[in-house]
């Protein structure tokens, strides 16, 4: 008997053809398959058969995309002239309204890959159907081709007569322009607290047309923008004065008109150098930085600039957003050549624009202030309305003035403000604006040596500061004087008590000093006005 693995390997124990065959077939001896010719394909024919199967699949593929391939280089050599057409120029179009709250329509066009880009009647409407942009001609002296591929730049264009319109809408106090390119509810996702504001009503007046022409100049290809115009509310227009004109440098032509750019080219490699400037009958701006295409960040290499002359509508437009009480001591313009200039500072967080923190500085200034809330009230407080008699309006002098600015959440935070009015009276204000919600909570403050000098409390400690708070909305903040009116009444009591209440005197003012002195910021910087060290 043999044991399975002795088995010898000659012997087939596999049921021949002829016997399976018969067993599956009943015995048919005619009927049977042989299989006995059937050759099993070796590894070597299976891959050649998938080879030969891939090497086919290969070839259609290749037939496919060279058919493709064609078809694409026909329409795009086609595609100018068919987006030329009327059809082609309103389907386009149409495609580009879709993406966009607002519609966008091209009256006329001539396309060609290696032809100049000639537009007219580009016009973009709002979704109310008014017009917020309308450009009457655009050409390039560089082809389509060129642009596309970007080896022209701005393709050497010329942009005649635009129209833009930068009025507000007041009900979302967004922008008209920016509501037909971008959804409301983008604009505010980042500011959650703006639904919930304040609407308060605005007197509307007339707008205003203010003249645009631009200059950009760029390595591969500048544009012109001329006889263009921007639609302005009145005050703000008021505030730039009848034109304007926009001067940006890219690249090598900003590097050669400016050192520091220059300088820190190495740093900011494979960044693009720009300066950018803006020329204004009563203002003008410069700012210098290095461009990230990818990141759409500018780095700023300093704060921008920006000096103006100092109008009444520069005071009521954009001061009285840092402080309140700034749109006050403007006042009336005596001239415009008697009016001062004023220097403002911006540095975004981090020097990075675009961002929604800025830091402000405007340096000192001497203006005019009127008869308003804030004049009359400290002079009447502090019974020198003599300084006003016969005047509709006194000097001022002004500190340093800073505030932090986040777009995000609607804060603005005003460092201390020192105010010297008529060269006889310090007062100082700080605080916290709200312009979301237009909510004011600030201080108004009267040093000890004010109130010494005007009102003869010569016990007052020299740190001393009587606080008088400033509550209500931004476009009417109260002061309470009545406040501030008890506060003297009681310091002049002590003042008169003589020896019989010093004991008492000297308790309060101790006690009040440490409450006072404990909440009144330090000066930003010397006083302009002080003659200490």
């Amino acid at each position: 008997m043999l044991r399975p693995l002795d088995r010898p390997s000659c012997v087939n124990i596999k049921p021949s053809g002829v016997a399976h065959a018969s067993a599956r077939k009943g015995g048919n001896g005619g009927d049977y398959d042989d299989r006995s010719d059937y050759k099993q394909p070796s590894p070597k024919e299976e891959s050649g058969n998938l080879m030969s199967f891939t090497v086919i699949l290969i070839k259609k593929v290749v037939k496919l995309a060279g058919v493709l391939l064609v078809l694409a280089t026909i329409f795009a050599a086609a595609a100018p002239s068919m987006f030329s057409s009327p059809r082609g120029l309103k389907t386009i179009m149409s495609m580009a309204s879709h993406t966009i709250p607002g519609t966008v329509s091209v009256a006329r066009a001539s396309l060609g890959w290696r032809k100049p880009l000639y537009l007219e009647g580009v016009t973009l409407k709002g979704i109310d159907g008014e017009t917020v942009l309308y450009i009457p001609k655009i050409e390039t002296r560089a082809s389509l081709w060129s642009i596309v591929s970007g080896k022209a730049g701005f393709g050497d264009s010329t942009v005649t007569a635009p129209v833009v319109d930068l009025q507000q809408d007041p009900a979302s106090g967004q922008p008209y322009l920016a509501l037909a390119l971008t959804p409301l509810a983008k604009l505010q996702e980042n500011k959650p607290n703006l639904n919930n504001s304040k609407k308060r009503s605005v007197a509307i007046e007339p707008p205003r047309d203010v003249a645009l022409a631009a200059s950009v100049k760029a390595p591969n290809g500048g544009m012109e923008i001329v006889k263009g115009k921007v639609i302005l509310p009145q005050d703000a227009a008021t505030a730039i004065g009848p034109s304007i004109f926009l001067d940006v440098a890219a690249g090598r032509f900003a590097t050669e008109a400016d050192d520091a750019l220059e300088s820190a080219a190495h740093e900011y490699r494979g960044k693009l150098p720009i300066r950018g400037n803006i020329y204004s009958d009563r203002a003008q701006a410069e700012g210098l930085g290095f461009l990230s295409l990818p990141q759409g960040q500018i780095h700023l290499l300093r704060p921008l600039k920006a000096e103006l002359d100092l109008t009444p509508e520069f005071g009521k437009l954009y001061l009285v957003r840092v402080n309140p009480l700034l749109g006050e001591i403007i006042g009336p313009a005596i001239s415009e050549d008697d009016l001062p200039d004023i220097t403002i500072y911006a540095a975004p967080k981090d020097f990075l624009l675009p961002s929604d923190e800025y830091s402000v500085r405007i340096e000192p200034m001497r203006t005019t202030l009127a008869k308003g809330q804030l004049v009359d009230g400290v002079l009447t407080l502090l019974r020198r309305q003599d300084l006003l008699k016969g005047r509709s309006q006194i000097t001022a002098l002004t500190s340093p003035i800073e505030a932090s600015i986040n777009l995000k959440t609607g804060v603005i935070a005003c460092d201390r403000i020192d105010l010297l009015l008529a060269d006889r009276v310090h007062v100082a204000t700080w605080g916290i604006m709200d312009i979301h919600h237009e909510t004011v909570q600030m201080t108004l403050a009267i040093p000890g040596s004010t109130l010494r000098e005007t009102l003869g409390l010569s016990r007052l400690a020299h740190d001393y500061y009587l606080k008088i708070p400033i509550r209500g909305s931004m476009e009417r903040p109260q002061v309470d004087f009545m406040a501030a009116g008890k506060g003297i009444a009681q310091l002049t009591l002590q003042q008169q008590s003589g020896s019989a209440g010093q004991l008492f005197s000297s308790f309060f003012q101790q006690s009040d000093k440490e409450a006072s002195a404990s909440e009144v910021p330090k000066p930003i910087d010397v006083l302009p006005w002080d003659t200490r060290s």
